[in-house]
């Protein structure tokens, strides 16, 4: 995996707590998978859930033992777009943008 994306949204008047500070967070500094939280609701964050509640869920795919997990850790497959998924990111401004981009060759 490249990307990483934890969704902090409150269900049920509870806020998932994130992975900041952990060693969890640390490994996947060394491994270089690009971490992003994600804060739907807040002010100029724009998140198009609609994709990802219509994308297939591959997470059994690559751990059939773990089925009772994939209600709350979905893995999708963008190379069925056709597209390739672009990741860019300010560290200094804090600012983050995902968008399909047309395939290079």
């Amino acid at each position: 995996s490249a990307v990483l994306v934890e969704i902090a949204q409150e269900e049920t008047g509870f806020m998932p707590e994130l992975s900041f500070g952990t060693h969890f967070f640390q490994d996947l500094v060394e491994t270089r998978i690009f971490y992003v939280a994600l804060f739907p609701g807040q002010e100029r964050v724009e998140f198009k859930r609609d994709y990802f509640d219509s994308a297939a869920n591959r997470f059994t795919t690559y751990l059939p033992d773990y089925e009772k997990w994939q209600k709350v850790i979905q893995v999708v497959d963008v190379s069925d777009t056709g597209k390739e998924l672009w990741v860019e990111s300010d560290l200094k401004s804090q600012e983050t943008y995902c968008y399909f981009h047309p395939c290079q060759e």
